[in-house]
């Protein structure tokens, strides 16, 4: 008896196949897929490491986040294309457990090159105000490694929340290709900006723009910067925590700079009155 060939799928549907497992989170589908034809590796794995996610400690779970950030160092040590796939970073600081494994971070944040959004928030047990880690009491492999990725050149989208004592300088070696920074609860160590002598330097321009009430002093800062850390005359759109006479001063200070701003999005409500003079 003769058998009869395998009918074969034309490439453009198993790409169809590949884009719709993509598209709905399949990936158990990916993954086989990725093993049945080594045609199919190079777009699973864009997508298997597209986005990092180091979460939070959970009760019983920390040694297991510690364990999985080693594995993944290693992976990317062993198999260093996999981390030019990395688009998203992620990352829940907790500096006491972190502290142990700083190093392999650090190495792993040095791999992703490619990164175009990061989130850098944390929980820190040394300290009564959860709100805030201090940057300054930061293991310098740990807030190199932070850095790092949050001065990516390729960054477009950022995220930095719950941090005092943060650098203005830092924030000078942003992304010029940063659109969209979310600043919460960030209080900067310098907030008064010193005259830099070079006048050479532009920061992004931001279009899109997140901030609440506990980092309106360090984005005024930003705003004031004569380094001009970030330029907001092409910012369109705008959401804020609408509650206090800070947010309300900063907010002042960017629609003074007339920006095509066309979205503006408030939350809570500020019964403080702007008095004439204010700047």
């Amino acid at each position: 008896m003769v058998e009869q060939p395998s009918p074969v799928f034309p490439f453009d549907i198993w790409v169809t196949i590949i884009e719709a497992a993509i598209a709905n989170g399949d990936m158990a589908t990916l993954s086989s897929l990725s093993l049945c034809c080594y045609a199919f590796v190079p777009s699973c794995q864009r997508h298997f490491f597209h986005s990092i996610h180091i979460s939070e400690k959970h009760s019983g779970y920390i040694d297991g986040r510690n364990e999985k950030i080693l594995e993944l160092d290693t992976l990317l040590t062993q198999s260093p294309h996999l981390a030019t796939y990395a688009r998203k970073l992620a990352y829940f600081i907790h500096p006491m457990n972190d502290k142990d494994i700083q190093v392999p971070i650090n190495r792993l944040f040095m791999k992703l090159t490619k990164l175009e959004a990061v989130e850098s928030y944390h929980e820190d047990d040394l300290t009564e105000d959860e709100d805030f880690v201090n940057w300054a009491t930061l293991d310098e492999p740990l807030a190199n490694a932070v850095a790092c990725v949050i001065t990516c050149p390729s960054l477009r989208e950022l995220v930095i929340n719950g941090f005092t004592g943060f650098s203005l300088p830092l924030l000078r070696s942003l992304s010029s290709r940063l659109e969209s920074p979310h600043l919460y609860s960030l209080e900067i160590v310098d907030p008064v900006p010193t005259r830099i002598t070079s006048e050479t330097h532009v920061g992004p321009a931001v279009r899109h723009l997140c901030f609440d009430q506990s980092s309106a002093l360090a984005l005024s800062a930003m705003i004031n910067d004569p380094y001009k850390t970030c330029t907001f005359s092409k910012l369109s759109s705008m959401n804020l925590t609408w509650d206090s006479i800070d947010v309300l001063l900063v907010t002042s200070k960017l629609v003074a700079l007339h920006p095509p701003l066309t979205n503006l999005h408030t939350r809570g409500e500020c019964h403080a009155i702007l008095q004439p003079g204010y700047s």
